[in-house]
């Protein structure tokens, strides 16, 4: 008997320069306080554990990011070497404290959205993110993704993930995530 993987769900991981990560790190550093003032009107968890500005609706707007787009062209440039386009859609940036986490949850958008793919930045080498297999039929049930400072991982939409508390009395877990739509070229 042989196996044969016909279906499997694709994940991606790049590793960024370890410059540019921590430039994005120092900027959102730098901007944290316009992200909690974001953070306290959006989301329903205290802003001594978790703050993002995530955008809940069309009209919203996030902080921006100057360094941004060096890292996206990054990311771009390692799609086009593959044979693949990405367009970004979207990004937030999210800040975990000690009891900070985000329960379970997916990105699946409206179906007339262009995004099939979301993704996450690590910019600390705090935490994990948990993905949970939807198929039935799938031989592993959960993959744990171990945050690591400048690693990208890109995921389907609808794949269900989570993030736990760290409990770190010290330290802050940092991310920016993504929307984006993959296409073979």
């Amino acid at each position: 008997m042989i196996g044969l993987d016909l279906f499997p769900t694709r994940f991606f991981e790049i590793q960024l320069d370890k410059v540019d990560a921590f430039n994005l790190l120092h900027e959102i550093v730098r901007k944290e306080d316009e992200i909690k003032i974001i953070s306290l009107t959006r989301q329903n968890q205290s802003i001594d554990d978790y703050i993002t500005d995530f955008t809940y609706d069309r009209d919203s707007e996030n902080v921006k990011l100057d360094n941004i787009d060096k890292i996206f062209k990054v990311i771009k440039n390692n799609f086009e070497e593959n044979n693949s386009n990405i367009d970004i859609v979207d990004y937030w940036t999210s800040v975990y404290f000690k009891n900070g986490h985000h329960s379970l949850h997916n990105h699946r958008m409206d179906i007339l959205d262009r995004c099939n793919y979301s993704g996450i930045i690590y910019l600390s080498d705090l935490g994990s993110t948990d993905f949970y297999s939807t198929s039935l039929t799938s031989f592993h049930s959960k993959y744990q993704c171990v945050s690591k400072m400048g690693k990208v991982i890109i995921f389907p939409s609808d794949i269900p993930h989570v993030a736990l508390p760290t409990y770190s009395e010290e330290n802050k877990r940092y991310v920016v995530a993504f929307n984006c739509e993959i296409r073979n070229k």
